[in-house]
């Protein structure tokens, strides 16, 4: 296991939705963690104004890039946060098979 952090990082995020119509972008970490696409979808993710609808891995069976669907609940700007720094055993919590916690916290606003 190396000292580099455990990163994340959103690729392809639309600048703005119409508040109904799901859209997708990219989840890219910095290395292999271990998730299952339930806890991606329903419990790793903060969503303001909509909620993730699907999480499916890029290139399975790795777990590095992600394609996460948002669906909107409102016309609101709707903001994506990924938190970093939980505890491995928490609800949602994203680390390394040894332990590496997230330690970034990706964010962005949908207008």
């Amino acid at each position: 296991e190396s000292d580099t952090p455990l990163t994340a990082g959103f690729h392809g995020v639309p600048a703005e939705h119409d508040g109904e119509t799901a859209f997708t972008f990219e989840l890219r970490f910095s290395e292999e963690v271990v998730l299952s696409y339930v806890t991606l979808r329903d419990s790793a993710f903060t969503v303001t104004n909509g909620s993730v609808a699907k999480a499916r891995r890029l290139n399975p069976p790795s777990n590095v890039r992600w394609e996460i669907a948002i669906e909107p609940s409102s016309p609101e700007n709707i903001t994506i946060v990924l938190p970093g720094g939980r505890s491995c055993s928490a609800e949602g919590a994203i680390c390394t098979a040894g332990a590496k916690q997230l330690s970034n916290s990706p964010s962005v606003t949908v207008r």
